[in-house]
């Protein structure tokens, strides 16, 4: 896959770093007509307790290079690998391709634009469990909310969440889908979809069906009107 912006795109969009595999490179093209000048950043990526994605400066990556000038239609290959590999816990990185501002001039006035991405580094242990739970589910305020937890070892990158909302006589009369994200290890991460009132007293039952992109989680919940309130 290629993530692009404009004129430029970065490919592979994700990386992934294992014992028999310690380096990798990303390759970013520059489809236009226009030289582009760029600069990286590495910053460890993790999530806080609430399944936020967080970020702090690192050193962890050696990558190179560091900045360049892409001529207009041509590529430019970044090598990436680890400092000091280990391979006992995954951890998480994003290497941030930036595009240096270019001056264009709008109603007189200079304006400085800007593109970066974030491109994931993952560190992946050498054994790795997949495995997640549905973890708790609420209504609160027209808001349905579903927790999911990684108890494995290992990132899950959820891709959609189908619910379906059966009534009384087990008949599904209404669903929902909601976009999915990285969960990290340990980390339970919620998920939100709108619910109304009608709806949520007409349901007696959840079904969920989480598709990620190695493994599926499917769940069920028995829903009170209490939860309605």
């Amino acid at each position: 896959q290629i993530l692009e912006a404009g004129e430029w795109g970065v490919s592979p969009i994700r990386i992934e770093l294992d014992k028999l595999n310690p380096t990798s490179s990303v390759t970013v093209t520059n489809d236009g007509k226009n030289p582009l000048n760029f600069t990286i950043k590495e910053m460890e990526w993790y999530q806080d307790e609430e399944g936020n994605d967080k970020y702090r400066e690192s050193q962890d990556l050696i990558f190179f290079p560091k900045s360049f000038k892409l001529e207009g239609q041509s590529s430019r290959v970044i090598r990436i690998g680890l400092r000091n590999p280990v391979f006992n816990k995954e951890k998480a990185y994003r290497l941030f391709i930036e595009e240096l501002p270019a001056e264009k001039i709008e109603a007189n006035a200079f304006v400085a634009i800007t593109i970066r991405f974030g491109v994931p580094v993952i560190v992946k242990p050498e054994s790795i469990n997949l495995n997640g739970i549905i973890e708790k589910v609420e209504i609160n305020k027209n808001k349905l909310i579903v927790s999911f937890k990684n108890t494995g070892n290992s990132y899950i990158k959820i891709d959609t969440i189908n619910i379906s909302l059966l009534n009384e006589d087990n008949h599904i009369f209404s669903t929902r889908q909601i976009s999915g994200w990285y969960v990290f290890p340990s980390i339970s991460r919620k998920f939100y979809t709108d619910i109304t009132k009608e709806d949520c007293e007409k349901t007696k039952r959840l079904e969920f069906f989480f598709q990620s992109e190695t493994k599926e989680f499917r769940g069920t919940v028995d829903v009170s009107s209490k939860n309605c309130e």
